[in-house]
């Protein structure tokens, strides 16, 4: 049987609008997927056991780990054993990896997985940088904090720890990034969905040209992705993370849990079971918007941290137990969706616009401050921009509001200070906290390049460091290679 080799990528994310709110429908977030990818990279693996014995290696050469299993196939079931003694569980992986051969098993049957399969899966996991803060990686080099420094170090750069808990992350979603590249890999080795590559266009462009097969194969990976990605979890989160993670940046409007509460509260749902739920049709939502053109993300890495579940129970406590929490929660849903169309509009500027005059009118904004920018246009570019800046001020306010009644540190002083004074540099239209909020980082999006350096020098001078990310826009591919030297 000819070797076979399967490669899959997926992306990271920044939850520009929508945190906490993306919790609930119908309430939208928009969610920008970047160019910081983890790739799953599956061989049959030939030297793995004896004739009897179906083994899988699951390699995580970045954490210079291997974990070695046996698999186990009963009547409705399928089992990893686990062939060292103390090998460290990890459920995101162990559960992608039971549930996608299951899968395959209820769609081709046990002899076609089998023969697939051979004599075992070897399975290289490897994640970007951008992921995982490299703080303390520059500092032992003896590096300055900045994104010159991040750039030199080689790519999916090994760390000196096997431990994942003990890894500073930089907020990025990577669970969601892994799972959903792990899980586009194994349905791809199984021939059970085909993907786009990094030269096909993007997904609302496999829609809008009738890509029925690509179109319904990310839909059928979305699924399968967020049910094991919540089966890891151990509880329903929005999705946001693992749809921006499919289908590239968009606005996203979560699925009703009910569709796989079903699935959770059982022990062992039967692959029929699971595989009736992951091929239905979900309620989500994910209209795609991306950053126009000339416009740019930045996010810095603050590198403090955050107890995110924490933060978001403490807001759901204060929502149940709060008469004003109602109002104030459809004024913020209200001011993030507009945020989204503000950006649709600018988009639309872009396209009707001749692509100098759009440039030009850029760079008059970006040479003056926000309150002359609906004057320093003859488009009415400059009057979206303030718009949104000024929607997007009010975001903000909500958000601090809602952390000072929850007790939660949403905007904590020392990053509402950094945002800003972000906010106060020519060329920048936007500056906050991503996602959930806390310690974890910062985000901006500028739209002239002359305000880059400037962000970089104001960061560092808060020991912040630029990552080496930018919005990429699309979702999974199907790669041909890991960007790697490892």
């Amino acid at each position: 049987m000819k070797e076979r080799e399967v490669i899959c990528s997926a992306p990271g994310k920044v939850l520009i609008t929508g945190g906490y709110l993306v919790l609930d429908k119908p309430n939208g977030g928009f969610v920008v997927s970047i160019n910081a990818r983890f790739y799953s990279k599956i061989i049959n693996w030939k030297e793995s056991s004896n004739e009897k014995e179906i083994r899988i290696r699951v390699s995580s050469p970045q954490f210079h780990t291997n974990q070695d299993y046996s698999i186990l196939f009963h009547n409705q079931k399928v089992e990893l054993k686990s062939l060292k003694e103390n090998q460290r569980e990890n459920p995101y992986t162990e559960k992608t990896i039971i549930h996608c051969i299951s899968l395959a098993r209820e769609i081709i049957g046990d002899d076609k997985v089998k023969q697939i399969l051979g004599e075992g899966l070897w399975i290289t996991i490897v994640g970007d940088n951008g992921f995982y803060s490299q703080k303390e990686t520059l500092e032992e080099k003896g590096l300055p904090l900045n994104s010159s420094s991040l750039a030199s170090l080689p790519p999916q750069s090994p760390f000196s720890t096997s431990s994942l808990s003990s890894m500073k992350k930089t907020g990025l979603g990577s669970s969601a990034a892994l799972v959903t590249s792990l899980s586009a890999a194994l349905l791809s080795f199984f021939n059970l969905v085909q993907l786009p590559n990094s030269e096909d266009p993007s997904f609302s462009s496999l829609q809008r040209d009738g890509n029925v097969e690509k179109v319904k194969s990310l839909h059928f990976v979305h699924n399968v992705a967020q049910f094991c990605h919540c089966l890891a979890q151990g509880k329903i989160g929005s999705g946001f993370d693992i749809s921006s993670a499919v289908f590239g940046s968009q606005r996203y409007v979560r699925f009703s849990p009910s569709i796989i509460q079903p699935l959770l509260s059982q022990e062992n749902p039967s692959p029929n079971q699971v595989l009736q739920i992951v091929k239905s049709d979900w309620d989500s939502q994910s209209e795609p918007i991306t950053l126009p053109p000339h416009f740019r993300l930045l996010l810095g890495d603050v590198s403090k941290g955050s107890n995110t579940p924490n933060m978001v129970s403490k807001v759901l406590q204060w929502k149940s137990t709060h008469h004003e929490a109602d109002l104030l929660i459809r004024r913020l849903s209200v001011a993030n969706d507009e945020v989204g169309y503000f950006f649709q509009n600018i988009q639309k500027i872009s396209e009707d616009e001749d692509s100098q005059v759009f440039l030009h009118s850029l760079k008059k904004c970006a040479k003056t401050t926000a309150d002359k920018w609906t004057d320093a246009t003859s488009n009415p570019l400059g009057q979206k921009l303030f718009k949104l800046r000024c929607t997007f001020e009010e975001i903000r306010n909500h958000l601090r509001t809602i952390g000072k009644q929850a007790d939660v540190e949403i905007e904590p002083a020392e990053q509402q200070q950094l945002s800003d004074e972000t906010m106060a540099i020519p060329g920048v239209l936007i500056s906050g906290v991503p996602g959930a909020g806390g310690y974890d980082a910062i985000f901006a999006v500028i739209f002239d390049d002359s305000a880059f350096e400037k962000v970089e020098k104001l960061w560092m001078s808060k020991g912040v460091t630029t990552l080496v990310v930018q919005e990429e826009g699309k979702g999974v591919l199907r790669e041909s290679q890991i960007k790697s030297n490892l």
